[in-house]
């Protein structure tokens, strides 16, 4: 059976870190990037050719590999994680951390997440590169509360002085003048945060750089479910707001941030 193909859209390929290191390295594509890296093993030449050869041994078996390089499948799937329109970063900390990014290229879409020492990657339509990418943070209710804003450079000094204490927050933000109602509904909604995450948006400019978007979607999820903290405006008249979220909410969010790319 010939291995060379195109990108059969939703197939996973995992792959182990040292399986899509040495494949990146063979596909020439420069350095990988920071949401996939892992350890490149091989402190001796010597040592590296071993590595790369029972890769490529296990790669082959797969019908992932011929003749010490990968697939034209895989290739194509590496190949527009370095060669896009646009790009999303997506960084979890779920049970345990999940750095992924899901990149754009024409109307074909790759996402690829690291997790543990597991690379995942799967080709998808552009129309649901968001969609996938979103979802590998899990699915969870939306939380209680209503939304609510407060002063982002207000929120994120006190926040660094309190240091975790809910408590001492409350009182810093109320004597610099917010509304205990506004504050109150502020901190019911962060309240018991744990599983938390980052969507950052890019794209690649005319010189090959990445550049990132001027704001991140982060979402967090408490004992009644899932928020959204969203960044608006600049300067003297920025703004963090919390609000409740499903998954629609979501991606909606993190669509924006494309759309102001």
């Amino acid at each position: 059976m010939a291995v060379n193909s195109s990108p059969v859209v939703d197939r996973a390929i995992e792959l182990s870190v040292v399986e899509f290191d040495v494949c990146w390295e063979a596909a020439r594509l420069g350095e990988r990037p920071v949401q996939l890296r892992g350890p490149s093993p091989g402190r001796t030449a010597e040592e590296r050719r071993r590595i790369v050869h029972e890769a490529m041994n296990g790669l082959q078996r797969r019908e992932l590999a011929s003749a010490g390089r990968p697939s034209d499948e895989l290739t194509e799937l590496l190949t527009m994680l370095k060669h896009h329109r646009w790009s999303v970063d997506a960084w979890l900390w779920l049970a345990r951390p999940v750095s992924a990014i899901v990149c754009v290229a024409g109307r074909e879409a790759v996402l690829a997440a690291l997790d543990g020492a597991t690379v995942r990657l799967q080709a998808l339509p552009d129309y649901r590169a968001i969609t996938g990418l979103v979802r590998l943070a899990g699915s969870a209710k939306p939380g209680v509360g209503d939304s609510t804003s407060l002063r982002a450079d207000l929120l994120l000094r006190i926040n660094k002085e309190a240091d975790g204490d809910l408590h001492f927050l409350a009182e810093r933000l109320i004597a610099a003048g917010e509304r205990p109602a506004t504050v109150r509904s502020f901190l019911r909604m962060i309240d018991g945060a744990g599983t938390h995450g980052r969507f950052a948006a890019g794209k690649v400019d005319a010189n090959g750089r990445r550049r990132y978007g001027d704001r991140a979607v982060v979402f967090h999820d408490t004992p009644s479910g899932r928020h959204l903290q969203l960044h608006t405006g600049s300067g003297s008249d920025a703004w963090i707001t919390v609000l409740p979220a499903d998954e629609a909410k979501v991606i909606a969010a993190v669509r924006e941030l494309v759309d102001e790319l």
